[in-house]
This record gives C-alpha cells, sequence and structure tokens, in this order.
C-alpha cells in the first residue's frame, strides 16, 4: 500500500512539474489563432515573432476537413493553443483556437461559443469536430 500511495505521490509531481514548465494561452494568442492567423496567411505575412505553427494532422471525411496546427511559444517544447482550422465546400475556411487545458474559463467559454453555427446543422457539425479531435488526439499519443 505505500508503495502504491508513493508512486501516486511521484506521478503527481511529475505531472505538476511538467504543467509548470507551460504557461496557459494568454487572450493575445487566442485571438491571433482565432483569428490572426488567417489574416497571416491571406496577406502572406511571416510567423508572428515568438512563435512557430506545427502542422498535427489532416482529417478529411466526405467533403469536410479539419487541420490542426500547434502553436508553439519560441523556447517552448508543448504547444500554447491548437489552430482547427475546418473546410467545407463553397464555404470560407473557419478558424477555431483550442486554448491550453489550464487556460482560463473565459477563453474556454469563448472556444465552445465559437463553435455554434447558424448555416449548419450543429448535431453534424459538432459530431464532425469531436471526430476529427479524437483522430488527432490518438494519431498524436
Amino acid at each position: 500500500m505505500r508503495k502504491i500511495l508513493f508512486s501516486l505521490l511521484l506521478m503527481t509531481g511529475f505531472m505538476a512539474a511538467n504543467a509548470q514548465d507551460q504557461n496557459p494561452t494568454t487572450e493575445e494568442e487566442y485571438n491571433y489563432a482565432s483569428g490572426g492567423f488567417k489574416l497571416q496567411l491571406q496577406m502572406k505575412l511571416p510567423m508572428k515573432k515568438g512563435y512557430s505553427a506545427t502542422d498535427l494532422l489532416i482529417f478529411e471525411e466526405g467533403e469536410r476537413k479539419c487541420s490542426f496546427k500547434a502553436v508553439i511559444r519560441t523556447g517552448e517544447k508543448l504547444p500554447c493553443a491548437i489552430i482547427m482550422i475546418y473546410d467545407r465546400p463553397r464555404e470560407n475556411p473557419e478558424y477555431f483556437c483550442i486554448p491550453s487545458s489550464d487556460a482560463s474559463n473565459e477563453l474556454w467559454d469563448k472556444f465552445y461559443s465559437s463553435l455554434k453555427s447558424d448555416v449548419e446543422n450543429e448535431k453534424e457539425r459538432f459530431k464532425f469536430f469531436n471526430h476529427a479531435i479524437a483522430k488527432a488526439l490518438m494519431t498524436r499519443l
């Protein structure tokens, strides 16, 4: 029993130490990932100073597609945000920011609100997003 408790404490300490190496997504980073990145691509501008973007995965199902890009601060290993780009026929791509797990509740509320649509069946849209995010997660493990 003591060995199990010691192992759990050790794992918890390790996870906490790794979490401290990463700062949560900021409001500025959220705004960049959800809109600024799109403008950067359209205007053929260089990457935002102090950051890099790495392709993670492209998930396609029928005519719809989700691309995932990690936004990484210079000098850090983990992404501060994930950009999800949603493409469907005859529509402009939509850009969403998935904040870090320790980001503020306000940023997570913004993310959830941004997923709603007036022009598409939300049930099918959410089902597609869930499938795409699950595939992305399982591919990166």
